[in-house]
This record gives structure tokens, sequence and C-alpha cells, in this order.
């Protein structure tokens, strides 16, 4: 049995380059300039379902000490 059989969304290698994916992130972060409308936020919604709202648990686990407003995870 090869590979493609065994993982053929290749979940393993999803896995093994998570770290260089939130590195990645982070310099795309950096470099956002928001302007300043989105400075009277009263909330965050990251709308996601199964593994695509992942990314907004680990997001709202980084930042959540220094958000001054509620950080929402929406699954429905």
């Amino acid at each position: 049995m090869d590979k493609s059989q065994i993982d053929p969304q290749d979940m393993f290698g999803a896995i093994y380059r998570f770290p260089d994916q939130i590195q990645e992130a982070i310099e795309i972060g950096a470099n956002i300039k928001l302007n300043k409308k989105y400075s009277k936020c009263e909330n965050i919604v990251l709308a996601g379902m199964g593994g695509s709202a992942i990314g907004g648990d680990v997001v709202k686990t980084i930042v959540n000490t220094e958000l001054k407003v509620p950080f929402i995870i929406s699954r429905n």
C-alpha cells in the first residue's frame, strides 16, 4: 500500500508544515496596514466550520489577553 492510499489528502504533510505556516502568517500579519475606520471595532467574529475554525482558535489563544474587544469564533 502506498502513501497516497494511506493519507490521500496529505494530512501528515499539512501537520508537518504547520509551524512554517504559522511563521508565514505572522510575517503577513506584520505587513498589514489597516485604515483607521477599523479602530472603532466593537467585536471580532471569525466564521469557520471544522478545520477552518482552528486558525481562529490559535489566534484567539495568542492575542486574547491583548484584545480590548470580544473575539468570537462561530462554527454555525
